[in-house]
């Protein structure tokens, strides 16, 4: 009987790591299907369009009254290893979501560049949290005088570790 109670509270500890660890970002979870966030998408009124190699964007599909782009997700195996989201709102919205993640994760990782290119003065800052195998971050760039983008994203480095050792 002993040995029961043992195996439960062992299967229940696993689950309950498993769930800890995946990230959920906008009613996305790491590790779903590339069939399910596509249906999620479509349920949300978006439309999926490949980016790039593995990933997708979603886009508002034709007549919507919003036109903007939405996520950029990234996948491993047809597995969701990463979600992206670009943000408006400028200086104001990269500093309002850094004091959220300061908040809710801790103290970030900064990491800041500059330099001239062929398209004017590029620069970014970037925070990075790492927590139970996922990382979140929170970008600034700006190139030029003018083209200025905020993001946020997160990505499981365990879903994805697949992908990375090839």
């Amino acid at each position: 009987m002993h040995l029961g109670r043992f195996s439960l509270l062992a299967l229940a500890t696993v689950f309950a790591s498993d769930v800890a660890v995946a990230f959920e970002y906008g009613g996305y979870r790491s590790g779903m299907g590339r069939d399910a966030v596509e249906a999620q998408s479509k349920r949300d009124k978006w439309v999926l369009a490949p980016t790039s190699g593995s990933s997708f964007m979603q886009f508002r599909e034709r007549g919507s009254p919003r036109p903007e782009s939405g996520f950029v997700f990234s996948f491993c195996n047809d597995r969701l290893t990463a979600v992206s989201d670009n943000l408006s709102g400028g200086f104001p919205a990269f500093a309002a979501t850094v004091t959220q993640y300061v908040t809710s994760l801790g103290p970030g990782t900064v990491k800041a560049q500059s330099q001239h290119t062929g398209q004017g003065l590029f620069s970014k800052v970037e925070v990075e949290w790492d927590q139970s195998g996922d990382r979140y971050s929170v970008s600034m760039t700006r190139l030029g005088e003018t083209n200025e983008t905020v993001a946020k994203s997160v990505w499981s480095s365990e879903v994805a570790a697949p992908c990375r050792a090839r």
